[in-house]
């Protein structure tokens, strides 16, 4: 059991699965027993969505620079993950609602902000769309080269080109290459 397995997120998790469609309900596993990563992406929507909604009415917002490049991971990271359950573009934004509703009662400004924050959420989560989109295509065709050729790292090259060109975060193509049985050097 962990803190996910509680009354203050369960309720985000059981909306994350309505607004995702999934079709695979949170069991609270972690770590080998969640084999799927399934659970894993419910905890990291959750808790994402919740640290965006916070921050964004204490005035950050998503930016290449400082604080507000970390939320901007955050985001993407949230978004990421969701889509990893079956969420279309837009379902990121619509969680607001449910940490409004859960939380609005200890902290009164995350409802005088709430259609601010969604607005900024969902202007990173387009934004991000077409960058996954671009950047998932490339690491895809990069992947397929690579396990064809017996190899399993990609190339510090590779990793740079999909960040400079395509705005694909490192990260993110650490966690890729991970769900592909790669590393990246």
């Amino acid at each position: 059991t962990s803190n996910y397995d509680t009354d203050v997120f369960m309720p985000i998790i059981n909306e994350i699965q309505k607004k995702t469609n999934c079709k695979i309900p949170y069991t609270g596993k972690v770590g080998k027993e969640d084999k799927t990563g399934y659970d894993m992406a419910y905890r990291v929507v959750a808790d994402h969505i919740r640290t965006l909604t916070f921050a964004i009415t204490d005035g950050a917002a998503p930016d290449n620079q400082g604080r507000n490049y970390v939320i901007r991971r955050i985001c993407r990271r949230g978004v990421r993950f969701g889509q990893k359950l079956g969420g279309d573009v837009g379902f990121f934004k619509d969680l607001v609602n449910i940490v409004v509703k859960q939380m609005s009662g200890f902290f009164p400004e995350i409802k005088k902000r709430q259609e601010i924050v969604q607005g900024i959420i969902e202007d990173e989560e387009l934004l991000f769309s077409r960058t996954l989109k671009q950047g998932k295509k490339r690491f895809e065709k990069q992947v397929e080269e690579l396990k064809k050729q017996g190899k399993t790292e990609i190339d510090g090259k590779t990793a740079c080109t999909l960040y400079s060109t395509f705005g694909f975060p490192l990260d993110l193509t650490k966690l890729m290459a991970e769900e592909e049985g790669m590393t990246v050097n």
